[in-house]
């Protein structure tokens, strides 16, 4: 595995780490949001720093010729399923470890 997706998945979990904390429905509410951070930095990645200011414009990224904004949309989605599964992952381990303090 590249040091790139492993970085990808090092912060899918970070902001599955922030999102666990709130109860579920703020939970899912927040996940979109949350992965807008590792498809950003992803983007930035293969496309440069200033990806946004050229969103449009084709060839401007290091990945094919393909517009930054569909480099956005592939690692928006990847980075959309990592954040929910760790999430939900999270967020049960953190119900677990609750109910195991509590049984003693």
């Amino acid at each position: 595995m590249s040091s790139f997706w492993v970085s990808f998945v090092g912060l899918a979990i970070g902001v599955g780490i922030l999102t666990s904390r709130a109860d579920w429905a703020k939970m899912l509410a927040l996940v979109p949001l949350g992965a807008l951070v590792p498809a950003a930095v992803a983007t930035a990645t293969g496309c440069g720093a200033g990806f946004f200011l050229h969103l449009f414009t084709a060839g401007s990224c290091q990945i094919g010729e393909a517009e930054p904004f569909r480099v956005f949309a592939f690692y928006f989605v990847f980075a959309l399923v990592a954040v929910l599964i760790a999430s939900i992952v999270l967020k049960i381990g953190r119900m677990l470890a609750a109910r195991g303090k509590g049984a003693k």
